[in-house]
């Protein structure tokens, strides 16, 4: 889970906000989304020791499409990563 940095890998960043946007768009049960793009931006390297706090708020929200953008922080408050997803809603099957 480290790298050679005794950092957290930038893999398992990007896997932790997958699963944060996921749950982020759990909450809205009209809808099924379906990931279209997950993008990372690494701004420093992730501290070993610790917590992440993940933050996810809306960029863009239309009637089909939706883009997330998550920011990774460390315990300290810096931000160490942002995860930006789009998703295409599709109406939830009956």
């Amino acid at each position: 889970m480290l790298n050679f940095r005794d950092a957290v890998h930038g893999g398992v960043l990007m896997g932790l906000a997958h699963e944060a946007q996921n749950a982020f768009f759990a909450t809205d049960t009209d809808y099924d989304f379906r990931r279209l793009r997950l993008c990372v931006d690494y701004l420093r390297p992730a501290p070993s020791e610790g917590r992440l706090v993940f933050r996810s708020t809306v960029v863009r929200g239309g009637r089909r499409l939706r883009t997330v953008r998550t920011e990774i922080a460390g315990s300290d408050g810096k931000v160490v990563a942002v995860a930006t997803g789009t998703t295409a809603a599709a109406a939830r099957a009956s």
